[in-house]
């Protein structure tokens, strides 16, 4: 994830859509961390429990778009905000 993102931002984010995806279990309940940094960008990791194993992949992969959906959209905001500000200065 690039870097300039507010890291608690990505990890309440990963945490609310896995907390939204139907097929992950509640308890025990998704946690998301903070591994480290990349030569280009913070690397987060998301823990979360299914209830049939074989569903595993199907969940991770549905759980992969919403949340490059949801970072896009979030880099949206902080170009316009970003642009915004840049705008209101000159």
């Amino acid at each position: 994830m690039e870097s300039g993102i507010d890291p608690k931002r990505v990890l309440d984010l990963l945490v609310e859509i896995s907390d939204s995806q139907s097929n992950v279990l509640r308890e025990p309940k998704p946690v998301a961390y903070l591994l480290g940094f990349g030569s280009n960008a913070l690397n987060y990791e998301l823990q979360f429990w299914v209830p049939q194993a074989g569903t595993l992949l199907q969940v991770k992969s549905e759980l992969s778009l919403k949340v490059a959906a949801a970072l896009r959209a979030f880099a949206q905001e902080e170009l316009k905000a970003k642009s915004s500000n840049n705008s209101a200065a000159d």
